[in-house]
């Protein structure tokens, strides 16, 4: 008897659900691999949630698919997509076991949430390397042109939220999740965001992945000027931190010249927690 309903699970999750195909590796694909077997195209073993399952998308699961899609009448070329997703996803209750209990994975947010939060760092870290700068000044310049088209604003606008606008949304949909809100392109903005959706939380409880707003020196909570991503948690309410409209000095650089990575304090620098890759 089945465990667990990864059917059900499936469809918990935030749509739309990701491409997958030969050679990708991520999280998705285990639950791939579990829904195909709980359609009788896997290994039943998939079905045990203790159990390991692979998260690379290898030939023989190619092979998997395609014969799921054949059985279904649909377009039969190995790759899921959302007519594939669509048929994976469809279930009658006690159609295949009367006695399946309808449960979740319990590590699946726990999975996902690692997943995403090491993209995120990956991203931000591989930006910082790449020592981005502006190379006509006054904000302009791409990729900085890019984030503010995409977030909607004038070119030449700071870019420190527009930076992370759309970073994060190309991060989430890759993934094949959904972000809680667009980060937009004003940090008290961004701010009142987080706190409406319930996504604020302190420096405390700050998180490698999480987006970190400085507030203005008279310290109001509604009145921020600057926002970075957090990398690091160094304990003490330190941070490292990668930042767009920032500078290599000291302090909270809001006008800076381009992408840095640095080393941030909120006991004087005072700042607020922005919480997207939570799954909770």
């Amino acid at each position: 008897m089945s465990e667990y309903n990864p059917v059900e699970q499936l469809n918990t999750l935030a749509q739309p659900w990701p491409l997958l195909k030969e050679g990708m590796d991520t999280w998705f694909v285990k639950i791939l691999r579990r829904c195909l077997a709980f359609h009788g195209h896997g290994d039943q073993k998939w079905l045990k949630p203790a159990n390991a399952v692979d998260t690379k998308f290898d030939a023989a699961l190619t092979e998997l698919v395609r014969a799921f899609q054949k059985e279904k009448k649909i377009d039969v070329d190995g790759e899921v997509g959302p007519s594939t997703w669509g048929k994976l996803a469809q279930y009658e209750a006690g159609a295949q076991d009367p006695e399946v209990e309808p449960a979740t994975d319990p590590d699946a947010h726990t999975n996902a949430e690692a997943e995403l939060r090491s993209a995120i760092i990956s991203r931000a870290e591989a930006l910082a390397a790449q020592k981005i700068r502006e190379k006509q000044g006054q904000n302009r310049g791409e990729p900085f042109d890019k984030y503010n088209r995409f977030a909607g604003v004038p070119k030449g606008s700071p870019y420190c939220v527009t930076l992370w606008n759309y970073e994060l949304a190309q991060i989430f949909l890759k993934l094949g999740y959904k972000i809680p809100f667009q980060p937009g392109a004003s940090s008290s903005k961004l701010v009142a965001l987080a706190r409406k959706h319930g996504r604020l939380k302190t420096a405390a409880k700050a998180e490698p992945g999480d987006l970190i707003v400085y507030r203005d020196p008279d310290n109001k909570p509604t009145s921020h000027n600057h926002t970075g991503l957090i990398v690091k948690v160094l304990g003490g309410g330190k941070f490292e931190t990668v930042e767009g409209n920032t500078g290599a000095g000291s302090g909270v650089i809001s006008e800076g010249d381009g992408i840095y990575r640095r080393k941030r304090n909120t006991t004087v620098s005072p700042a607020d927690i922005v919480d997207l890759a939570s799954m909770a």
